[in-house]
């Protein structure tokens, strides 16, 4: 059993970490960071000093979440495709005193260890961060594979905690045999300890010493990991690593020349980076190695490019794309007989009940309440409170103390009623409407009142839960009412009060809560151990990952005002998550403040303010500010259009960055807002504008032309990948969160002398291509640029003939159901030219219809010609060019093109050359025509054996044998043969011929008129 080498990388580093693909290396050496290829290729760099007194770690599991590197004490997380900065909380990424790092198998979970002893504790899906204190300077941590369990090492003890419990589990002294790595092998059971005179294992289950393996005066090691199958353990020291099994016996060794932990790393496919000599990190393939194939680097070389090429036009999924939440105050202190305290918002307003029992509505905890109402004293105080959309507001009480509602006016405090019932009040939108469950601890119906000023204390409509029911919510247009009730949410129409079909019961969930309607409608939102969002139209259930528990009358469950997210407690006790309901994603939890109890009240106003309320009576507010530091720039153009530009840019093998060909392609396309609005009189943009192609077909040519700039560093395209793949993930990086662009500047220059190329054989192919081939497949251009050179240059009017599609206005006058002018009657026609008044007759009309008699209004036009294939006999003879070759090629160019578009095959033979055959079949074959031009004199004879032999294999059964067509000046010989078409080109000053004949220097016109005279015989 042994190991083999994959890559020898050149790379002066102090820390390594390879990537998950194991494709890439991950290394922190004096001067910096950067990632490498396994061929020592840099893919980028970050330039910084890193002091050689402190530890460097890297960590980088194989997860989706972005590598941690602890240097100079502090830990930071970087974007593995570009190298930049990713934002840790407060906290943690400003911490200057981290002297050990760990990242759990998962990713998710982030440890530091600290000189000051304690350990800090972040989930990076929640942005929660925990903090315990360990009572010694912190030398090492490893994580417990699958389970938030952490193990610590102290100078003198090893600790386990336990994390949701936030306690210490167990404490081992080490006095005699100090730590200073760890690691925890795969399977949980075993956790590898090294101190400075032996490496020894402990039994998790029995938390008793297993094996231990004395270093006999040995150097301490310095690097400590479990293989990916747990099978092996690696210890690291200056001079090797060791590959040891379970019970500690050698293996086998690899050579090293380590100085610090982070020499060593075991990435998550298994494959282990090491620290081999100053100047070069090898990647090593243990027996228990993932193999990792080709297109899985493959697939995270496109995804780097993808958000390099989605931050060059202001997209970054670096960016946060929840809201940045702050603390403002606290509202309401602790106080008596407030278990949970309602709350809600009124106007710029809210209310609440204060530590002296009175339900006050104030805009400031500072001032002096706009009033304030007694209401009766009941233990655990206030437990929901509502206002509604006409200036009444619901005060309901613990439901087991008391059998009544009290409404009072909003702007008074006055009471207007009291009806019976318990908890959760609800009011219609439009506030005329009060929904409260019944009376009592386990109500099993619904009263619905009407509630008005000065009226007598209104009667409650029942709505009977044989199942029980909870806490209600309207829908936003009043048309539904919805309630838990048991294990499902069940819902009434408000016109009827018959109950309507609902969400499905879900087996197995516990007793539903919180429920919530989104102000939008879309979304139906119900809480129990977690929080199901129903999408109403169908009722499609999912379910939030990660939700915390509500207890279930706590109105803990609110919607912003935009619908976009969702509140609700969070999985750590006394906090609270938002729900990104776009991303389906944690976008930030709310902390708990220091001596609160559990989440009880949220609340979120239509000022983007969250009110909270706690468990002891504590109400906090948090304002929700957009992110500053996010950018609000708009894309350059629609994401489609920039996926195909940046798509069609990498296929090409460009390495220009999406801002350079999206700036370009904006000038080109006639947008003189952009960066190089400037250009937009330079004679190229001139002449590119004049094609006035659309966007989808100048995307062709923007790469053609980023394809002759000199490359971006940084931006090189990803090899070996599927247009599909560069799609998806452009796509996907373009839907990130807006952000300042990080763009190469454009080098202007180099810019300059590409646009002076262009001309007129370049247009040319353009004019050839045409737009349509260009727009559904960009990279003609791109591909046919080595033509250019061959082709014949056009002038502007010359090129303009190329653009003319096949009409058939010249082929004569007829009677047809085509367009045109009315021109009378005839016997026969299509259904839609049915003379309408025989209608009126319907037992004859079938009748007439047998025998031939109905009349059918007709129309004046052209008949459209029946096609053929073809074979065009083309003369490239030194007579059949100049000014002559050129009208003969625009003439082949349209029976080409007709032909092409309407399904048919097309052959080109040309007479000096009657072997180059070429066969037309796309619009790209049509350049074909356009190229090459023989010396020596036509070969008629053998030109037309060629042109026989290659009709007969044209010959279609429907359509009949194939054309063929002989393109030739007016003094070449031609056999007489019924079967040929003969167009012919005099030359300048020379009298002309018969009806086929063209002048060199013919209309737009006539050439029609010629192909069309052609092509319908």
């Amino acid at each position: 059993m042994d190991s083999d080498l994959v890559a020898a990388v050149p790379c002066a580093a102090r820390g390594v970490a390879v990537s998950p693909d194991a494709g890439a290396l991950l290394a922190v050496s004096r001067s910096g960071i950067e990632l490498v290829d396994l061929t020592g290729t840099p893919v980028w760099t970050r330039r910084i000093a890193v002091a050689d007194e402190h530890p460097v770690e890297v960590q980088w599991a194989d997860d989706g979440y972005d590598p941690v590197v602890l240097a100079n004490r502090v830990a930071q997380a970087l974007d593995p495709d570009t190298g930049a900065s990713r934002r840790l909380p407060p906290g943690v990424g400003d911490r200057d005193n981290v002297t050990a790092l760990a990242v759990d198998a998962t990713g998710r979970l982030l440890a530091l260890g600290t000189a000051s002893g304690e350990v800090v504790v972040l989930d990076r899906r929640t942005s929660v961060v925990s903090r315990y204190e360990t009572g010694g300077r912190v030398n090492a941590l490893a994580w417990r594979p699958g389970e938030p369990a952490l193990c610590v090492a102290v100078p003198n003890a090893l600790q386990w905690w336990d994390l949701p419990r936030q306690a210490m589990l167990r404490s081992i002294g080490t006095s005699t045999h100090p730590v200073v790595r760890l690691a925890w092998s795969p399977d949980g059971s075993l956790v590898a300890a090294a101190g400075t005179r032996d490496v020894f294992t402990i039994d998790t289950a029995s938390w008793r010493g297993l094996d231990r393996r004395d270093l006999g005066g040995r150097q301490a090691p310095v690097a400590l990991g479990f293989t990916r199958s747990g099978a092996h353990l690696l210890v690291g020291f200056g001079d090797e690593v060791a590959v040891v099994d379970r019970q500690l016996d050698l293996v086998w060794t690899l050579p090293a020349a380590l100085r610090e932990a982070g020499g060593l790393h075991v990435g998550g496919s298994g494959a282990v980076a090491v620290r081999a000599t100053p100047d070069e990190v090898r990647v090593w393939r243990m027996p228990d190695t993932k193999p990792t194939p080709d297109r899985a680097a493959a697939t995270a070389a496109v995804r780097r490019w993808a958000v390099r090429a989605a931050r060059s036009v202001g997209r970054d999924r670096a960016v946060d794309a929840g809201v940045l939440a702050v603390r403002s105050d606290v509202l309401v202190p602790a106080g008596e007989n407030r278990w949970g305290p309602g709350f809600a918002w009124l106007d710029g307003s809210y209310v609440v009940q204060e530590a002296d029992g009175r339900v006050v509505r104030t805009g400031d905890p500072a001032e002096e309440p706009l009033w304030a109402a007694d209401v009766p004293a009941v233990p655990g105080g206030v437990l929901d409170v509502e206002a509604s959309a006409t200036g009444l507001v619901a005060v309901a009480f613990h439901n087991s103390e008391t059998d009544t509602v009290v409404v009072l006016d909003a702007a008074t405090g006055q009471r207007v009623a009291s009806v019976p019932g318990g908890q959760a009040p609800s009011w219609s939108p439009d506030g005329r409407m009060l929904a409260v469950p019944g009376p009592g601890p386990t109500p099993d119906h619904v009263l619905v009142y009407t509630v008005r000023r000065g009226a007598p204390e209104p009667r409650g409509r029942v709505l009977p839960a044989r199942q029980g029911v909870g806490r209600v919510t309207w829908s936003p247009d009043g048309s539904r009412l919805a309630a838990s009730s048991g294990r499902r949410v069940v819902l009434w129409d408000t016109e009827t009060w018959e109950r309507v079909p609902g969400p499905a019961e879900t087996p197995g969930r516990s007793q539903f809560g919180p429920v919530a309607w989104s102000p939008d409608g879309r979304y139906l939102a119900a809480a129990d151990s977690g929080v199901a969002v129903w999408d109403v139209a169908g009722w499609q259930a999912r379910r939030v990952a990660g939700a915390g528990r509500s207890r279930g009358w706590a109105p803990a469950l609110t919607w912003s005002p935009d619908s976009a997210m969702l509140a609700f407690p969070g999985a750590s006790p006394g906090t609270v998550a938002l729900w990104d309901v776009t991303a389906w994603k944690v976008a930030r939890v709310l902390p708990r403040p220091d001596g609160v109890g559990d989440v009880w009240a949220v609340r979120w106003s239509p000022d983007d303010e969250i009110g909270i309320g706690y468990a002891g009576g504590v109400v906090s507010r948090w304002r929700m500010d957009a992110d500053t530091d996010r950018g609000t720039n708009p894309l350059p153009f629609d994401p489609g259009v920039l996926t195909t530009l940046g798509v069609v840019t990498a296929r090409a093998g460009v390495a220009v960055a999406l801002s350079t060909v999206a700036d370009l392609l904006a000038v080109v396309a006639g947008r003189d807002d952009g960066r190089l609005g400037w250009l937009r009189g330079h004679a190229g943009v001139v002449a590119l504008r004049g094609l006035r192609w659309p966007v989808a077909a100048l995307v062709g040519v923007v790469v053609l032309l980023a394809a002759e700039l000199p490359p971006q560093t940084g931006f090189e395209p990803p090899a070996e990948s599927f247009e599909d793949e560069l799609t998806g993930a452009l796509s996907a990086a373009l839907a990130a969160p807006a952000a300042d662009p990080v763009r190469p500047e454009v080098p202007l220059a180099a810019l300059v002398g590409v646009l002076d190329d262009i001309d007129d054989r370049l247009l040319t192919m353009l004019g050839l291509l045409g737009p349509e081939a260009v727009a559904a497949e960009p990279l003609l251009p791109v591909r046919m640029r080595a033509l250019r050179e061959q082709l014949w240059a056009l002038d502007t009017g010359q090129r303009r003939l190329l653009g003319l599609r096949l009409t058939t206005r010249a082929a004569g006058r007829a009677q047809g159901a085509g367009l045109g002018e009315r021109a009378g009657l005839a016997r026969h026609g299509a259904v839609n030219a049915l003379v309408p008044t025989q209608l009126a007759l319907p037992e004859l009309l079938g009748l007439r219809y047998t025998r031939g008699e109905l009349l059918y209004r007709t129309r004046q036009g052209a008949l459209p010609p029946v096609l053929r294939s073809a074979v065009l006999l083309l003369d490239d003879s030194p007579a059949a060019h100049g000014q002559v070759g050129v009208t003969l090629r625009m003439v082949a160019h349209l029976v080409a093109s007709a032909l092409v578009d309407d399904h048919h095959r097309c052959a080109v033979v040309r007479m000096a050359t009657p072997s180059a055959v070429a066969h037309i079949s796309r619009p790209q074959d049509l350049t074909t025509l356009w190229t090459g031009g023989a010396t020596s004199r036509a070969d008629v004879s053998t030109a037309l054996r060629t042109a026989d032999r290659i009709a007969d294999g044209l010959a279609d059964p429907l359509a009949g044998p194939a054309w063929t067509i002989v393109l030739t000046h007016q003094y070449q010989e031609i056999p007489e043969r019924p079967d040929l078409r003969c167009i012919r080109v005099r030359y300048p000053g020379r009298p002309g011929g018969d009806r086929l004949t063209l002048r060199c220097d013919a209309s737009a016109d006539e050439v029609l008129d010629v192909v069309v005279a052609t092509l319908t015989g």
